[in-house]
């Protein structure tokens, strides 16, 4: 080693600590389908994992199938962070509103692009999918069979809690 010799910074010094750039990649979480009931809504919860470098995911869209209906999809506000999802209305965002015929055997895509819904690494948001139709069949539900009903190398989703009121 010269004393007068400039060397080359180490790469891991010099190397970005956030990425400058966007992965757009469509991962499709399956859940298990056994028909097991029907209800006016569904409320689960979704969290982030941060196992992996990423800085926030997004979720465009949910599907569901049933009678269906005119359809909203809620979630919780952002300041709600300790994981435990508030059933008060003043602490969830309508992000969707839609009339949808009914499915019984295909899922139906709800496109929620125009309001996504960001999780960052670590985050925990509730999903709200709720019909008006009259009746309790608006919804297919599965009940819950594992502690996780989809876990992968980036998301959670956690058993969810059925709805029986059109209002």
């Amino acid at each position: 080693l010269s004393p007068n010799h400039t060397y080359p910074k180490m790469a891991a010094l010099t190397r970005a600590t956030k990425a400058n750039y966007i992965i757009h990649d469509r991962i499709q979480a399956e859940t298990t389908d056994r028909e097991d009931h029907t209800f006016c809504g569904i409320m689960f919860p979704v969290k982030c994992k941060d196992i992996l470098p990423l800085d926030h995911l997004v979720i465009n869209s949910v599907a569901v199938r049933g009678a269906l209906g005119p359809l909203t999809v809620w979630v919780t506000k952002s300041e709600d962070l300790n994981g435990e999802i508030q059933l008060s209305k003043k602490h969830w965002t309508k992000i969707y509103q839609k009339e949808h015929e009914p499915s019984f055997v295909g899922y139906k895509e709800l496109d929620l692009s125009a309001n996504p819904i960001i999780l960052k690494p670590g985050q925990v948001k509730g999903i709200y999918i709720h019909s008006t139709r009259r009746g309790d069949e608006a919804i297919v539900y599965d009940n819950k069979a594992k502690q996780k009903t989809v876990d992968d190398s980036f998301i959670t989703i956690l058993p969810g809690r059925a709805h029986v009121s059109e209002k």
